[in-house]
């Protein structure tokens, strides 16, 4: 009979993730459309970064949702509840770092590297950091099952996990002091008001994904939040969630951010 109750339980957490994918899609279709309207509208080329920019908010708001997907799981004892919070915190981390690779690859397309210098180094950020993701998801979908396996000090599942996410936090300060510097040289030589206030936002999304990260970390460090989800991390992913806000607003520049920006510029005029 227990097992009865789990099994709807679970089955009706499934159909949760299948309206939160739905929503997904239908962000993605109206995101897609916009981001492609204003780089018609600008008459350049711009396919990389555009694609670019799309996937960086697609994958960090798959992550989003898988985090708020499996609020309370934690609560339940049953294993098949164990293994779905473990691997889903694993492929949250795992979109976490698609999201940086694509991120890092938006500004160097932005920033105008070097092609083949802005290649090889796309192709050493993605060696170093994607492992690193698949460690974190390794080592959260090993918990449940196999505890035997245990090193000299800790077990191997901890210790796939602390390499991965140390790798990870690397990747990441590097991609946020990156974005933070270019975005905001980029800023003090712009012409006008709204393309230095842009870069300025682009160069929020840098500050973001530090902060985000530094949340995590607290997250790790304060024993009354050591659980597998807590109000910290959860804020972490929505600081996270503020990059594809301000990157939207910063290169796309909708026609109501646009239009605020030029009445200050005729009143300061006049």
């Amino acid at each position: 009979m227990a097992f009865i109750t789990d099994y709807f339980a679970f089955l009706d957490l499934t159909i949760w993730e299948i309206i939160l994918l739905c929503m997904e899609l239908v962000f993605i279709f109206l995101w897609s459309l916009n981001i492609s309207h204003f780089s018609r509208r600008r008459k350049t080329d711009k396919s990389k970064v555009v694609l670019y920019i799309l996937l960086t908010s697609i994958f960090y708001t798959f992550g989003v949702i898988q985090a708020v997907d499996i609020l309370g799981l934690d609560q339940w004892s049953e294993p098949i509840f164990e293994f779905k919070l473990s691997a889903a915190y694993g492929v949250a981390v795992i979109f976490s770092s698609l999201a940086s690779f694509f991120f890092y690859s938006f500004g160097l397309e932005v920033f105008g590297k070097d092609p083949r210098k802005a290649k090889r180094s796309k192709f050493w950020f993605g060696i170093f950091d994607f492992p690193a993701g698949i460690m974190i998801c390794l080592g959260k979908i090993m918990k449940p099952f196999w505890n035997q396996l245990v090193l000299d000090f800790m077990p191997l599942y901890d210790v796939l996990f602390f390499v991965g996410f140390g790798i990870h936090l690397i990747a990441t300060f590097f991609l946020g002091i990156f974005l933070f510097i270019n975005f905001n040289k980029v800023a003090k030589y712009s012409d006008t008001r709204i393309d230095r206030v842009s870069f300025r936002l682009m160069s929020i999304s840098g500050v973001s994904v530090v902060a985000s990260y530094i949340l995590w970390v607290v997250e790790g460090l304060i024993p009354a939040t050591q659980s597998e989800v807590s109000p910290i991390g959860i804020a972490g992913w929505g600081v996270a969630l503020l990059i594809s806000v301000s990157m939207y607003l910063g290169y796309a520049q909708p026609k109501f951010f646009r239009k605020m920006f030029e009445e200050k510029e005729i009143r300061i005029r006049t």
